[in-house]
């Protein structure tokens, strides 16, 4: 199979590039003691699950979906979390966790007494972490004004810990950033609920954490995490996603057409609204490629990329490149494994990519055709 330049739009998920990752978090977090789960909300690796198992502490799951699949599928812990619990299937929720977080008081008082002794009870806070929110897109920020998610200190009730067994704190402040706004986050935490910490027995630290990527300062997160326990005798977790995949999968696309309206646009077999939604949530979300740069250059060849949809924003970016662009040539968006897969989808009847996963020796461990059957799962029949 010709994997450098497919015919059909085609994901390549590169596994040796995964467990090199995994490999690096594993020989990190037993230098000091933390805990890491792999929060399936970014891409659930099932084809991959023991390689996390072997490597990390377990999953994190967000929906009755994920964790059904963490029970079935990987090893270690589970620790569920939803901004808010489905009553007609709370139980079931419950027979796959081991850890279980509550993102309010009153879901905390209404499902305190359904949940398992086996499963240990977390509560979620809302730190309303400032520092870095004219970094972060709002849409993306836990810490904006009004955010529905966790428990922020006027809303804290300090006698529910003791009253419903709470024996755990999970905060999530961070969207991709470093161990400097984690720690700064931390110091928040210790001064807006002093007492907290020292009446559980775990903190999860949520996601967003840039592990994987070059220069991150594993330094600063070990400090974190050693401060923590020496001050408080905590169990440390954090549960990164997007970063762990990262520079694990390509998309790989074709140009289909090369047409001119004032500028050179190129309409490729991907679409950003079908396959990279991202770029359309976020005006801070852009993608690269590997046959050249974001961005037009008068000096380069400079094109803008379109989707096969037909949605006048289906807009992927602007690119230059060294050489003129031909028909069949191939663009490789670098990157794309995590929070695409996961929110792919055939509007206009596009085809999803194909799905190839290479395993470490280059062989081809699976391979997943989007066909006429897979499209029509997505429609009432």
């Amino acid at each position: 199979m010709e994997l450098s330049a497919p015919r059909r739009p085609t994901h390549i998920f590169d596994e040796g590039k995964f467990e090199t990752n995994l490999a690096e978090l594993k020989q990190f977090k037993e230098s000091c003691g933390l805990k890491i789960l792999l929060a399936l909300k970014g891409y659930n690796p099932l084809h991959s699950a023991d390689l996390v198992g072997q490597y990390l502490d377990g999953v994190a799951a967000s929906s009755l979906n994920e964790a059904r699949s963490c029970a079935e599928h990987y090893q270690g812990e589970i620790h569920t979390y939803c901004p808010a619990y489905d009553e007609d299937t709370f139980d079931e929720l419950m027979s796959y966790s081991s850890h279980v977080v509550f993102n309010s008081h009153q879901d905390l008082a209404r499902f305190a007494d359904r949940v398992p002794a086996n499963v240990k009870i977390d509560i979620r806070l809302n730190l309303q972490h400032q520092d870095m929110e004219t970094e972060v897109f709002a849409g993306y920020n836990p810490n904006k004004p009004h955010s529905r998610f966790g428990i922020t200190i006027a809303e804290f009730k300090p006698e529910d810990i003791k009253r419903y067994n709470v024996s755990g704190i999970h905060f999530h402040a961070l969207c991709s950033q470093g161990a400097a706004d984690l720690k700064s986050c931390v110091a928040t935490l210790e001064n807006k609920f002093p007492e907290l910490l020292n009446q559980v027995d775990r903190i999860n630290m949520g996601g967003g954490h840039m592990v994987c990527r070059e220069g991150y300062d594993y330094q600063t997160l070990a400090e974190v995490v050693g401060h923590l326990q020496a001050n408080y005798s905590l169990d440390v977790y954090i549960e990164p996603s997007e970063h762990v995949y990262a520079d694990v999968g390509v998309l790989k696309a074709r140009v289909l057409s090369l047409i001119n309206n004032e500028v050179p646009i190129a309409i490729l077999n991907v679409s950003a609204k079908n396959h990279m939604p991202d770029i359309l949530e976020s005006p801070d979300y852009n993608v690269d490629i590997a046959e050249g740069q974001l961005g037009r250059n008068e000096e380069k060849h400079s094109y803008i990329f379109g989707g096969n949809t037909c949605l006048t924003g289906d807009v992927i970016g602007e690119y230059h490149l060294e050489q003129p662009l031909q028909l069949d040539d191939c663009i490789t968006f670098l990157d794309q494994s995590p929070y695409t897969l996961v929110q792919c989808h055939h509007f206009n009847g596009v085809s999803q990519p194909d799905f190839i996963v290479v395993d470490k020796h280059g062989e081809i461990k699976r391979h997943r055709l989007d066909d006429y059957d897979r499209y029509l799962t997505t429609v009432i029949r």
